[in-house]
Protein backbone atom coordinates (compact mmCIF):
# COMPACT_ATOMS: atom_id res chain seq x y z
CA UNK A 1 0.00 0.00 0.00
CA UNK A 2 1.17 3.53 -0.69
CA UNK A 3 1.78 6.00 2.11
CA UNK A 4 -0.71 8.81 2.67
CA UNK A 5 0.33 12.30 3.78
CA UNK A 6 -1.81 13.35 6.73
CA UNK A 7 -3.22 16.76 7.44
CA UNK A 8 -0.36 17.55 9.84
CA UNK A 9 2.30 16.63 7.27
CA UNK A 10 3.06 13.16 8.65
CA UNK A 11 3.06 10.13 6.43
CA UNK A 12 1.39 6.89 7.35
CA UNK A 13 0.51 3.57 5.84
CA UNK A 14 -3.27 3.29 5.57
CA UNK A 15 -4.98 0.77 7.83
CA UNK A 16 -7.39 -1.68 6.30
CA UNK A 17 -10.80 0.08 6.45
CA UNK A 18 -12.58 -2.94 7.92
CA UNK A 19 -10.16 -2.99 10.83
CA UNK A 20 -10.11 0.72 11.71
CA UNK A 21 -12.51 2.77 9.59
CA UNK A 22 -12.81 5.70 12.01
CA UNK A 23 -9.14 5.84 12.94
CA UNK A 24 -8.10 6.34 9.31
CA UNK A 25 -10.76 9.02 8.79
CA UNK A 26 -9.69 10.76 11.99
CA UNK A 27 -6.06 10.71 10.83
CA UNK A 28 -6.99 12.12 7.43
CA UNK A 29 -9.44 14.82 8.49
CA UNK A 30 -8.84 15.41 12.22
CA UNK A 31 -11.61 15.66 14.81
CA UNK A 32 -13.55 18.54 13.25
CA UNK A 33 -15.96 16.43 11.13
CA UNK A 34 -16.92 14.46 14.25
CA UNK A 35 -17.55 17.65 16.21
CA UNK A 36 -19.72 18.98 13.39
CA UNK A 37 -21.67 15.71 13.27
CA UNK A 38 -22.20 15.82 17.04
CA UNK A 39 -23.50 19.40 16.79
CA UNK A 40 -25.81 18.42 13.92
CA UNK A 41 -27.30 15.49 15.82
CA UNK A 42 -27.71 17.61 18.96
CA UNK A 43 -29.59 20.27 16.99
CA UNK A 44 -31.70 17.59 15.32
CA UNK A 45 -32.57 15.89 18.62
CA UNK A 46 -33.49 19.25 20.15
CA UNK A 47 -35.70 20.12 17.19
CA UNK A 48 -37.48 16.76 17.32
CA UNK A 49 -38.04 17.00 21.08
CA UNK A 50 -39.35 20.57 20.89
CA UNK A 51 -36.31 22.13 22.56
CA UNK A 52 -35.03 23.85 19.42
CA UNK A 53 -34.54 27.22 21.10
CA UNK A 54 -32.89 26.18 24.34
CA UNK A 55 -31.39 29.18 26.10
CA UNK A 56 -28.22 28.21 27.89
CA UNK A 57 -27.89 29.75 31.34
CA UNK A 58 -24.93 30.03 33.66
CA UNK A 59 -25.69 26.57 35.10
CA UNK A 60 -24.82 25.04 31.73
CA UNK A 61 -21.35 26.52 32.02
CA UNK A 62 -20.69 26.22 35.75
CA UNK A 63 -22.13 23.17 37.57
CA UNK A 64 -21.83 24.95 40.94
CA UNK A 65 -23.85 28.00 39.89
CA UNK A 66 -27.50 28.47 40.90
CA UNK A 67 -30.29 29.02 38.41
CA UNK A 68 -32.21 32.30 38.13
CA UNK A 69 -34.23 31.42 41.28
CA UNK A 70 -31.12 30.69 43.37
CA UNK A 71 -31.63 26.91 43.31
CA UNK A 72 -28.68 24.62 42.64
CA UNK A 73 -28.49 21.26 40.89
CA UNK A 74 -26.51 18.35 42.35
CA UNK A 75 -23.22 17.72 40.61
CA UNK A 76 -19.79 19.25 40.62
CA UNK A 77 -19.10 20.22 44.24
CA UNK A 78 -22.72 19.81 45.33
CA UNK A 79 -23.54 16.31 46.60
CA UNK A 80 -26.92 14.76 45.90
CA UNK A 81 -29.10 14.80 49.03
CA UNK A 82 -29.97 11.51 50.74
CA UNK A 83 -33.54 10.77 51.74
CA UNK A 84 -33.89 10.41 55.51
CA UNK A 85 -37.63 10.14 56.06
CA UNK A 86 -41.18 10.53 54.83
CA UNK A 87 -44.01 8.28 53.79
CA UNK A 88 -44.25 5.96 50.80
CA UNK A 89 -46.85 6.63 48.11
CA UNK A 90 -50.07 4.72 48.66
CA UNK A 91 -52.02 3.30 45.75
CA UNK A 92 -55.39 5.11 45.47
CA UNK A 93 -58.51 2.94 45.64
CA UNK A 94 -59.67 3.86 42.11
CA UNK A 95 -56.24 2.98 40.69
CA UNK A 96 -56.26 -0.34 42.56
CA UNK A 97 -59.73 -1.13 41.20
CA UNK A 98 -58.55 -0.31 37.66
CA UNK A 99 -55.37 -2.36 38.11
CA UNK A 100 -53.10 0.66 37.62
CA UNK A 101 -49.70 0.86 39.32
CA UNK A 102 -46.40 2.35 38.24
CA UNK A 103 -43.84 5.09 38.65
CA UNK A 104 -44.25 8.85 38.46
CA UNK A 105 -41.25 11.08 37.77
CA UNK A 106 -41.33 14.22 39.91
CA UNK A 107 -39.11 17.28 40.01
CA UNK A 108 -38.64 18.53 43.57
CA UNK A 109 -36.94 21.46 45.26
CA UNK A 110 -35.29 20.73 48.61
CA UNK A 111 -34.56 23.70 50.88
CA UNK A 112 -31.58 24.31 53.14
CA UNK A 113 -33.22 22.31 55.97
CA UNK A 114 -33.89 19.24 53.82
CA UNK A 115 -37.64 19.79 53.36
CA UNK A 116 -39.42 19.52 50.00
CA UNK A 117 -40.71 23.00 49.22
CA UNK A 118 -41.91 22.47 45.65
CA UNK A 119 -42.91 19.41 43.65
CA UNK A 120 -44.29 18.90 40.17
CA UNK A 121 -44.92 15.91 37.94
CA UNK A 122 -42.53 15.53 35.00
CA UNK A 123 -43.65 12.12 33.64
CA UNK A 124 -47.24 11.31 34.46
CA UNK A 125 -49.41 8.32 35.23
CA UNK A 126 -52.69 10.25 35.61
CA UNK A 127 -54.33 8.09 38.29
CA UNK A 128 -51.14 8.09 40.40
CA UNK A 129 -49.92 11.68 40.13
CA UNK A 130 -51.66 13.08 43.21
CA UNK A 131 -50.58 10.15 45.40
CA UNK A 132 -46.98 10.63 44.27
CA UNK A 133 -47.03 14.39 44.95
CA UNK A 134 -48.62 13.89 48.38
CA UNK A 135 -45.94 11.36 49.36
CA UNK A 136 -43.03 13.43 48.00
CA UNK A 137 -44.08 16.49 50.01
CA UNK A 138 -43.62 14.48 53.24
CA UNK A 139 -40.08 13.38 52.39
CA UNK A 140 -37.05 14.72 54.28
CA UNK A 141 -33.47 14.83 53.01
CA UNK A 142 -29.99 15.60 54.26
CA UNK A 143 -29.26 19.16 53.13
CA UNK A 144 -26.89 19.59 50.19
CA UNK A 145 -23.91 21.80 50.87
CA UNK A 146 -21.63 24.04 48.85
CA UNK A 147 -18.45 25.31 50.50
CA UNK A 148 -19.77 24.27 53.91
CA UNK A 149 -23.16 25.99 53.74
CA UNK A 150 -26.52 24.37 53.04
CA UNK A 151 -28.07 25.28 49.68
CA UNK A 152 -31.45 24.57 48.05
CA UNK A 153 -31.33 21.97 45.27
CA UNK A 154 -33.61 20.80 42.47
CA UNK A 155 -33.64 17.18 41.41
CA UNK A 156 -35.83 14.55 39.81
CA UNK A 157 -37.04 11.53 41.74
CA UNK A 158 -38.96 8.47 40.64
CA UNK A 159 -41.89 7.67 42.93
CA UNK A 160 -43.19 4.10 42.73
CA UNK A 161 -46.89 3.78 43.51
CA UNK A 162 -48.05 0.20 44.02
Amino acid sequence: MANITLRKGRETTPVHPQRDPFGMMRDLFGWEPYRELAKFFERRANALSGRANVNFTKTHLDPDAPDEKGIYSPGGSIPSPDRTGGTEAELPADARAAGVAGSVLCEIVIDEKGRVTDAKVVNSVPMLDQAALTAVKTWRFTPSTLAGRAVPVRLQVEVTVQ
